[in-house]
Formats: C-alpha cells, sequence, structure tokens
C-alpha cells in the first residue's frame, strides 16, 4: 500500500517527532504548571496531546506497514486534525512561542507528520479507484 521511500520518509519524520517530543518536556512541564494554576479549559496541551495520540495513531500504522480498513473514514479525520491551524494552538504560538520554541518545534513536525501520512493515505485511496 506504502512506497517504501515515502514509508522511509514518514518514519524518520515520526523518528524525529519522537525526539522533539522529548526535547519538549520541559517546555511542556512549565506550560503545564501554568495551565493547572488556571484551570482553564482552553489547555493547548491537553490539544496538542489529543492530536498527537490520533495523529501518531495514523502515522505508526503506515510505518508498521498496517493496512487500512476504511480508507474514506481515515482519510477525512486526518484532515480534519491541522495541528497548527488549532484555534487553542493558534493562539497559545502567537502568545507563547518565543517562550516555549521545542514545544513549537514538535507542533511543527506533529503538522508535518499529518501531512505526509494524509498524502499517503490519498495515493493509495486514488491507486485504488
Amino acid at each position: 500500500m506504502v512506497p517504501e521511500d515515502k514509508r522511509k520518509q514518514l518514519e524518520e519524520l515520526y523518528e524525529t517527532s519522537f525526539a522533539l517530543y522529548q526535547a519538549s518536556g520541559p517546555d511542556r512541564g512549565r506550560v503545564h504548571a501554568i495551565w493547572w494554576e488556571r484551570d482553564d479549559d482552553d489547555d493547548p496541551l491537553g490539544v496538542m496531546e489529543l492530536l498527537a495520540t490520533d495523529i501518531g495513531g495514523y502515522v505508526s500504522r503506515l510505518v508498521g506497514r498496517r493496512k487500512f480498513d476504511d480508507l474514506e473514514q481515515a482519510i477525512p479525520h486526518l484532515r480534519r486534525m491541522v495541528v497548527l491551524d488549532d484555534p487553542t494552538l493558534q493562539r497559545f504560538g502567537r502568545e507563547h512561542a518565543a517562550e516555549y520554541p521545542d514545544l513549537m518545534r514538535y507542533l511543527q513536525i506533529l503538522e508535518t507528520c499529518r501531512c505526509e501520512a494524509l498524502a499517503i493515505l490519498e495515493a493509495a485511496r486514488a491507486s485504488r479507484a
């Protein structure tokens, strides 16, 4: 289903995302402490973790060469999970990007992983047609 060169490229992006996630640990810790004190529903880490879990699920399936039973469901779902256009994350980026550069780099690579995975799924759907 996935051409080997595309799978390998996605695997490298995914590995980079793990490294950036770990590097963003101190940033995430500071953000968590601030938003915990605020008791704010507009929690950028909560949004980020949800997107990371969903996007990571798709990416890991592609990297692991597992099949998708329903591309017609997977593609729109992945298309909706735009990291950098999420209102909470946009606001966070505008207001705090300079304070949390490692976290912002992680969000950017997460979006790149999403876009690459989406392109692979759309190509797979087109090849089935």
